[in-house]
């Protein structure tokens, strides 16, 4: 996906979980002391779940290495490469949006609930992955499921505007999927927007206007 910002905070700090015995555990652990000493990281802190078993349970993670960089949790092995590479997005505006971008992308539609549930604000950057004129399946198929989740939430609401804009997006699908995302916020300002879109030049976006209309009840009102 495309950059639209490179506007940087201070360097994050890092949480690594481990344990003795673990294969992957010091690679990690070099990893990120290597990054520490470049500055990439501000502080690390490293912590034996076998002497401290809380911290696994606090995190919600029954395996390790489990590494957090600033909000970005990073289960499994990674290398310093990639966990530079977080660390740096942990930084940027848009950094959430490519974090869920990554998340979908590699199939991890869970984890990318789960954390929208925590929250629910970042719907914002979730639609905005569907902006571009290419978008993966996957990324599609995931932005559409959690959306589904927070259907009538009051942040799905908070983000009509956002939702609106989609609807002039290049592609039919996403236009489809705007369509489909206004009727699920429930807000009756959405129908006229909606409405606009039983005249659009691809049937497919027709159709899903028609429905999400029904959807909001009174489809023959303005």
């Amino acid at each position: 996906m495309s950059r639209t910002t490179d506007t940087r905070r201070s360097p994050p700090d890092a949480l690594l979980l481990m344990q003795p015995g673990c294969a992957h555990c010091p690679h990690v652990l070099n990893a990120l002391a290597s990054l520490l000493e470049q500055g990439v990281i501000a502080r690390l802190k490293a912590v034996n779940v076998m002497e401290y078993p809380e911290a696994a349970r606090e995190v919600g993670t029954r395996s390790v290495p489990w590494t957090r960089i600033g909000d970005f949790v990073l289960p499994g092995n990674y290398t310093e490469t990639e966990l530079k590479h977080w660390a740096r997005e942990s930084t940027r505006e848009d950094g959430v949006a490519h974090y869920y971008f990554d998340l979908l992308d590699n199939g991890h539609i869970a984890r990318a609930m789960a954390r929208i549930q925590e929250n629910p604000v970042e719907v914002h950057d979730l639609l905005g992955l569907l902006a571009g004129e290419e978008v993966p399946m996957s990324v599609r198929i995931g932005v559409s499921a959690i959306v589904e989740e927070l259907a009538g939430h009051e942040a799905l609401v908070g983000a009509l505007d956002r939702i609106k804009a989609l609807t002039g997006a290049p592609s039919p699908a996403t236009r489809a999927d705007a369509a489909h995302f206004l009727a699920l916020t429930g807000a009756v300002e959405a129908r006229p927007v909606i409405r606009k879109l039983l005249h659009d030049e691809e049937a497919q976006v027709r159709e899903v206007a028609g429905e999400a209309l029904e959807i909001l009840g009174h489809p023959d009102i303005m």
